[in-house]
């Protein structure tokens, strides 16, 4: 039963992986005005004026409700705020992502090193699937969180 969660949740990982992975589409620009610190993007991204590298004004009427963006120069205020918490929150997901990778390597060394012990080995076979969890955590985290920034800023 076991073995057959474990391939389920691997299918899975791997189906959402390489939906999510997607390389750049061939009409994108090779330069942008973002740069990416090691797997880190910046929180900014998404609120750059493409063709002056400059953030894009907040506007908002008298009412406080956001006014409809004009030439891509302009963006509201909620979408401003919702765009900013996303970024943080995709990146906070990339370095939990990273943890969980870390110690699913730790789980894996731990394993090796048993050598038959039935303690060690539950323990590091403990470790190998609450890292799988937590990296299926991130990887759907991370999805979701990518979903709702291009809902956004389309």
């Amino acid at each position: 039963m076991r073995r057959a969660l474990l391939a389920i949740t691997f299918v899975l990982l791997a189906g959402v992986g390489i939906t999510t992975t997607a390389p750049r589409p061939v009409g994108a620009a090779a330069t942008s005005c973002y740069s990416d610190f090691i797997i880190l993007k910046p929180w900014y991204q998404g609120l750059m004026d493409d063709s002056s590298c400059e953030l894009k004004k907040v506007s908002s009427d008298e009412k406080g409700e956001a006014v409809k963006a004009k030439a891509g120069t302009t963006i509201g205020l909620t979408i401003f705020v919702w765009t900013i918490v996303l970024n943080v929150l995709d990146d906070i997901f990339r370095v939990v992502g990273v943890a969980a990778t870390g110690y699913l390597i730790w789980g894996g060394y731990q394993y090796m090193l048993a050598r038959g012990r039935s303690e060690k080995i539950s323990g590091a076979k403990l470790t190998i699937t609450n890292a799988v969890v937590g990296l299926a955590i991130a990887i759907l985290g991370g999805s979701i969180v990518n979903l709702f920034l291009r809902i956004i800023l389309d």
